[in-house]
């Protein structure tokens, strides 16, 4: 309600008082002056009454006299009653209209002294809070900065620690691939000096008749030196294998295409693999291969980190589990894997908390060696790294647009 409004109500409440009061006041007057014709009228009967024997004539002159005399006291009584309340009317107006118009000088003075204060406290307090936001600002963009600096750091050093776990690996691939050569070749020339002794010794005690046993010795000394030359050249496929294996996860670009890329890594080195992401207390599968019909639904996989088996021990203690004829776990049920072949579960950490967990194995007619463990171990551990390293450039890339989006322009 503004101003002006309040005033026009004020101005009306104290125009109905007066008009109230005025009113009150004649009609008081008018009951008074009514009271006292009424006993004058009384009085003059009374007089009439008593005064019967007097002459009618006379009573009747006084009575009508006294009529007049009370109308004109009357109607003087009312005409001065009248002029009095309309003075008193029109000078209680003009006093209250004086005081209203004096009081909305007033108030208009005490609200525009007020405004004007409230308006300073309110640009004071505005400039105040604005130093605050500006200063504030930048503590966050400073803070950003050294985020950024840091998580720039993090990622460097992950880029540098996954290039020496490669790096790594390479070396080690390369001294076990040297060392084989090493072997093949010492092999070899015992394989020769031992075939050639043979031989000798062969063709100095046989005579013509022994000429076919002779032959069949000079066959089997052939097969088992080409067995030999070609042991070196699968342990070098299978390196070259694993380092296929560990390109290929270093190009995955998101956690699904590493968990795909591991899976069929693994399956190469052991035959058979399936991956579970772990869901809270559950472990359902993600990708399999190797396990015939469940290779087309690998979702149908299910386990619980509740269990006794293998795949649970991984989870629940972070480390890889081996399932062989001397293990008390046992393998997955969906494996239906015999006791006397071996299994591998391998946990993928990522910050050293499990996310799924890699099943292995080389089947129920696979080879009872388990050689493939150790490369399928590899593999798994490089996954977990090549996440983390992705999780610190998603997270720095992550700050530093948030922080770009921060900053003003």
């Amino acid at each position: 309600m503004s101003l002006e409004d309040r005033f026009r109500q004020a101005f009306d409440a104290a125009i109905g008082e007066v008009r109230a009061r005025l009113a009150a006041e004649l009609t008081t007057t008018l009951t008074d002056v009514r009271e006292e014709w009424d006993r004058d009228k009384a009085a003059a009967l009374r007089a009439l009454e008593e005064s019967k024997s007097a002459e009618l004539a006379a009573a009747e002159a006084a009575k009508n006299a006294a009529l007049a005399a009370a109308d004109e006291a009357k109607h003087a009584a009312l005409a001065d009653a009248k002029s009095s309340l309309e003075s008193e009317l029109l000078m209680a107006f003009q006093s209250e209209k004086d005081a209203l118009a004096s009081g909305h000088q007033t108030l208009l003075l005490q609200m525009r002294e007020a405004a004007d204060g409230d308006a300073a406290r309110l640009r004071e307090e505005a400039a105040a809070e604005v130093a605050a936001l500006r200063n504030d600002l930048e503590l966050a963009q400073a803070e950003a900065l050294r985020e950024r600096e840091e998580l720039q750091d993090a990622l460097a050093q992950a880029k540098d620690q996954a290039a020496s776990e490669l790096a790594q690996v390479r070396h080690e691939g390369e001294a076990a691939l040297a060392a084989i050569r090493e072997e093949h070749e010492a092999a070899l020339a015992a394989i020769r000096e031992e075939r050639e002794t043979e031989l000798a010794a062969a063709r100095a005690a046989f005579t013509r008749d022994h000429e076919a046993a002779v032959t069949t010795a000079r066959t089997e000394a052939q097969e088992a030196a080409a067995m030999h030359s070609h042991a070196p050249d699968a342990q070098l496929a299978g390196l070259t294998d694993l380092l296929e294996s560990v390109r290929a996860l270093d190009g995955a670009a998101s956690l699904p295409e590493v968990l795909d890329a591991l899976t069929i890594a693994a399956a190469k080195e052991a035959g058979r693999s399936a991956m579970l992401v772990v869901k809270g207390d559950r472990l359902v599968g993600w990708r399999a291969s190797g396990f015939g019909d469940l290779d087309l639904e690998p979702r149908s996989i299910e386990s619980s980190t509740a269990d006794v088996g293998a795949l649970a021990a991984a989870v629940n203690t972070s480390r890889p589990v081996v399932v062989d004829s001397g293990s008390v776990l046992t393998a997955p049920a969906f494996s239906q894997l015999p006791p006397d072949r071996p299994g591998l579960a391998v946990p993928l950490l990522v910050g050293g908390r499990p996310v799924a967990v890699l099943y292995a194995d080389a089947g129920a007619t696979g080879p009872l060696s388990s050689a493939w463990t150790s490369p399928v171990e590899v593999l798994v551990r490089h996954a977990g790294r090549c996440l983390e390293a992705m999780a610190v450039a998603r997270g720095a890339h992550a700050k530093a647009t948030a922080a770009r989006v921060g900053t003003p322009a």
